[in-house]
C-alpha cells in the first residue's frame, strides 16, 4: 500500500494551498465544482457544508474532502465565522473500501496536524522565498496524513483539460469575486501578465476573467434575491457590486430582468 500511495502521490499536481477566512457579515457562498480533488481541514468557527443536495454540519478540526466534479459550497455561521486551509490537488482521487464516494467528512481526533497547519499558514502569510516549495512539501505531508487516519486509497487519474495557471485564476476569482476586483490586481496578487490570464483563463473557460467575474456576482445576488430577505442594495453590497444602480444595470444586462422582478417571478 505504501508503494501505491508513493507511486500516485508522485503524479499528483497540487493547484493551490490557501486559507479562506470568512467575517461575521461576509458567509455567502455559491455551488461549484473543479476538476481536481480538494482537501479542506477547518481551523476555528462553525458552519455546513452543502453538497449533492444535503447540508452537513461542520466545525474546527473537521476535514472535508470532495473528489473532482462535486458540486459544493461552504456555509459559514455568522457567529462564529468558518477558518480553514484548503488544499487543492490534480490527478488523483481519495477511495475508501473500494468505494468511489463524492465526498467524506471527518474529523482530526488527534489535533496532530495542527502544527504542520500553523506552518501552512506562516508560508501563506509569509510569502518568503521558496515558499511554493514549502507549501508543495507541506500539502503532501498532509495528505499522507488524512490518508493513514481514515485508510483511504488513492486512485490516479487524469484531468489534464485545464492548465494549472488556469485554475489558479479560477479559483482566485471564486474565492475574492466579492472584492474590488481588477485585472491589475489579479496580476500583483497572482504574480502573473495580464494579457497572458486573459489569453490562458479564455483559453480554458471560453471566457475573460473579469466576465466570469461578473458571472459570479450575479449567481451570488441571484442565491440571496430568493434565499434571502435583504434589500436589494444590501444584496448588491454583499455581491461586490459598487452601487445599487451599477447592480440593477449589471443585471438587467445579464439574467434580462431588475432584480426586485426576478425576486418577485421566483418567489
Amino acid at each position: 500500500m505504501v508503494k501505491e500511495i508513493d507511486a500516485v502521490l508522485k503524479q499528483a499536481e497540487l493547484i493551490y494551498v490557501h486559507q479562506s477566512k470568512f467575517s461575521e457579515e461576509d458567509w455567502h457562498s455559491t455551488l461549484h465544482t473543479h476538476y481536481f480533488t480538494e482537501v479542506m481541514y477547518v481551523l476555528s468557527g462553525r458552519g455546513s457544508f452543502i453538497v449533492e443536495g444535503k447540508e452537513y454540519p461542520i466545525a474546527a478540526h473537521d476535514i472535508v474532502v470532495v473528489n473532482p466534479y462535486v458540486r459544493h459550497t461552504e456555509k459559514s455561521s455568522g457567529e462564529f465565522p468558518l477558518w480553514y486551509i484548503v488544499i487543492g490537488v490534480n490527478n488523483i482521487r481519495f477511495v475508501k473500501q473500494n468505494k468511489r464516494e463524492s465526498h467524506y467528512i471527518f474529523r482530526d481526533v488527534l489535533d496532530e496536524m495542527v502544527p504542520l497547519l500553523k506552518l501552512i499558514i506562516a508560508e501563506i502569510n509569509e510569502k518568503q522565498q521558496g515558499a511554493n516549495a514549502v507549501l508543495q512539501r507541506l500539502a503532501e505531508v498532509v495528505l499522507v496524513k488524512v490518508l493513514r487516519s481514515n485508510n483511504f486509497s488513492l486512485i490516479e487519474i487524469e484531468n489534464k483539460n485545464i492548465s494549472k495557471d488556469g485554475a489558479i485564476i479560477k479559483d482566485f476569482i471564486d474565492q475574492h469575486y466579492k472584492e474590488n476586483l481588477t485585472l491589475d490586481v489579479l496580476s500583483r496578487q497572482l504574480h502573473l501578465d495580464k494579457y497572458y490570464m486573459i489569453h490562458i483563463f479564455k483559453e480554458n473557460f471560453a471566457e475573460t476573467p473579469m466576465n466570469y467575474m461578473m458571472q459570479k456576482r450575479l449567481e451570488n445576488a441571484q442565491e440571496l434575491l430568493i434565499s434571502t430577505d435583504y434589500s436589494v442594495g444590501q444584496i448588491a453590497e454583499i455581491a461586490g457590486f459598487t452601487s445599487q444602480s451599477y447592480f440593477n444595470q449589471a443585471f438587467k444586462k445579464g439574467i434580462g430582468t431588475s432584480p426586485n422582478q426576478y425576486r418577485k417571478h421566483h418567489r
